[in-house]
């Protein structure tokens, strides 16, 4: 990314490429606090609440097995029960 940004330095496509950058970055950040936030969530309250309704397990035996194996990490979305289907993974 910086050799293309070098090569349009001072053009207008080296400020769009910049501001682009700038953008995915600012994205990139917020994404990594969000995930942040939910690991310490899990871990602090052991897996009890939810932040954005969204809950982490982790596989502790092989009751799940073949689907799953022991370790696996498992992320969970909270969800209307009416709306669960056959087939659904769920975890309680």
């Amino acid at each position: 990314m910086r050799k293309v940004m070098k090569m349009f330095k001072n053009s207008i496509i080296g400020k769009i490429l910049k501001a682009i950058w700038k953008i995915l970055w600012g994205f990139l950040e917020i994404l990594i606090i969000i995930l942040a936030i939910i690991i310490l969530t899990q871990r602090l309250t052991n897996s009890e609440k939810a932040f954005l309704g969204i809950r982490i397990f982790s596989v502790a035996t092989g009751s799940m097995e073949p689907e799953y194996v022991v370790g696996d990490v498992l992320i969970a979305k909270e969800k209307d029960p009416s709306t669960i289907v056959v087939g659904d993974n769920i975890v309680y």
